[in-house]
């Protein structure tokens, strides 16, 4: 999700603007997006311990998928599609235990 739709309501006056607003519908009206939102969301209310930053080059990519991979210490993978990276995700947790990793990327 990009800057906009994540700052609504904190404008000088308070109220959201017309490109805020664009931001979140084109977010909400789009399933990856609206994931990747959702995903944002709860990592941010959820964020544990980051065990390690992993730089965003170090990971896997498979292109059918268009997501990065990253092997976890317990034997199971951290993955983020491209779709969340360019959403802004940026903390992902593993499928199997409760690590997380700080993904290290510049964002285009």
């Amino acid at each position: 999700m990009g800057k906009a739709a994540a700052s609504i309501g904190s404008s000088g006056s308070g109220a959201p603007t017309f490109e805020q607003i664009d931001e979140a519908y084109k977010t909400l009206r789009d399933a990856k997006l609206r994931t990747a939102y959702d995903n944002a969301q709860w990592q941010a209310a959820n964020a544990g311990i980051i065990s390690s930053d992993v730089d965003l080059d170090a990971m896997q990519f498979d292109s059918a998928a268009m997501a990065f991979s990253h092997a976890c210490r317990c034997g199971g993978t951290y993955v983020v599609s491209e779709d969340e990276l360019e959403a802004g995700v940026s903390v992902v947790a593993c499928d199997m235990c409760s690590l997380r990793i700080r993904i290290l990327y510049q964002r285009g």
